[in-house]
């Protein structure tokens, strides 16, 4: 479980819809580029190697790009496929949930999470299958 595939996918649709964020998507791919377990136990660990700065500055710029994209909507749908705006929404969608799915992993292997943070993953799983 890591955001690896996601940014890459991202940085390749981003540089033709919004090209200006493609700097970005990199600034937020080299950020995150240790988090590269196969599992959620490995990568909430390499999480929470991460400084708390470098771990804000990730989730909040995840956060920026989903409102610009959704801002900026209008606009972006009329200068490209709607199909490939809603995959860069989809990976800010699965990038964000990756994150906080790491964030509380790390939390329940430390001892501090609350009751039923671990179904977030599941959660957003279960919708993407819905929507299918």
């Amino acid at each position: 479980l890591n955001p690896r595939d996601d940014l890459a996918q991202l940085a390749e649709i981003i540089q033709l819809i919004d090209h200006l964020m493609k700097p970005h998507v990199d600034m937020l791919t080299h950020l995150l580029a240790s988090i590269d377990g196969q599992s959620a136990v490995i990568s909430s660990a390499k999480w929470g190697e991460l400084e708390t700065a470098r771990q804000e500055k990730a989730i909040s710029g995840v956060t920026r790009l989903k409102l610009r994209l959704a801002s900026l909507a209008p606009v972006l749908k009329k200068h490209v496929n709607s199909d490939l705006f809603r995959k860069a929404s989809d990976r800010i969608e699965s990038i964000e949930y990756t994150l906080e799915t790491l964030r509380i992993m790390k939390t329940f292997f430390d001892g501090t999470s609350l009751e039923g943070d671990t179904s977030v993953r599941d959660s957003y799983m279960a919708g993407v299958v819905d929507g299918m």
